[in-house]
């Protein structure tokens, strides 16, 4: 059993396993089989199990602790990345910001919700409720695809008289976009105010980059860990 299938195990927006049978392929395991498989792998990898639970939206006590867990790896991160740029009580809000921004894109998807272009989140323009967002002042972050990755490749279906498709250009196939650092630049300058694109560049920005794959490596490492302890 992988991450994906636990999931189906759950009760929605919580962590407490229901009772009901999912039809997959793990019908041979019990909802004890799956409490007891889960503590097992809790206690080895409590970080990608709580960091895969959030980004599914499970629940909101797994996003603390994915959030949490991914601050403290951060500071201890942060000597080698930032060395002497920021230091003191300043260093503990930079290094959350940056664990926020990292879990923000690690869990980045097409159905992951944005700040609306044409207003700007403000909802309305001119008193009018906007169009493009119906209002809600966000929209969602798929690309023109529409969040799938790839798109009619219109000059081989012409030619071939077949319909092809290739990977979409504009999101280089991943179906959304990626959050652009100019968010966490921004609120890391506002804490650091004499931070210049440059320091942004060489120091923080690896470090933000580094905390992402991060999330990747915990995340794929709970997963063999529940498949092992399933098997």
């Amino acid at each position: 059993m992988n991450l994906e299938s636990a999931v189906k195990y759950f009760s929605p927006k919580s962590l407490s396993i229901t009772t009901e049978s999912p039809c997959t392929a793990d019908d041979r395991l019990t909802a004890t089989d799956i409490m007891g498989a889960l503590g097992m792998a809790t206690a080895k990898s409590q970080f990608g199990m709580a960091l895969f639970f959030a980004k599914v939206d499970l629940s909101q006590e797994a996003k603390e602790i994915a959030i949490a867990e991914l601050t403290r790896y951060a500071l201890t991160q942060a000597p080698k990345y930032l060395g002497k740029s920021v230091s003191g009580r300043q260093l503990g809000m930079v290094v959350k910001i940056l664990a926020q921004a990292a879990y923000a894109e690690y869990v980045n998807s097409p159905d992951a919700d944005k700040e609306c272009p044409v207003c700007k989140g403000a909802k309305k323009i001119n008193g009018i409720g906007c169009k493009h967002c119906k209002g809600t002042g966000l929209v969602k972050n798929r690309c023109q695809c529409h969040g799938s990755g790839k798109v009619i490749d219109q000059v081989r279906t012409n030619k071939t008289g077949v319909l092809t498709e290739k990977i979409c250009s504009r999101c280089n196939g991943k179906g959304f976009f990626k959050i652009p650092s100019s968010v966490a630049y921004r609120a890391v300058s506002s804490i650091v105010t004499e931070l210049t694109q440059s320091t942004w560049s060489r120091r923080f920005k690896p470090l933000l980059d580094h905390l992402v794959i991060k999330c990747e490596i915990e995340e794929n490492f709970a997963n063999s860990t529940i498949k092992k302890v399933t098997k």
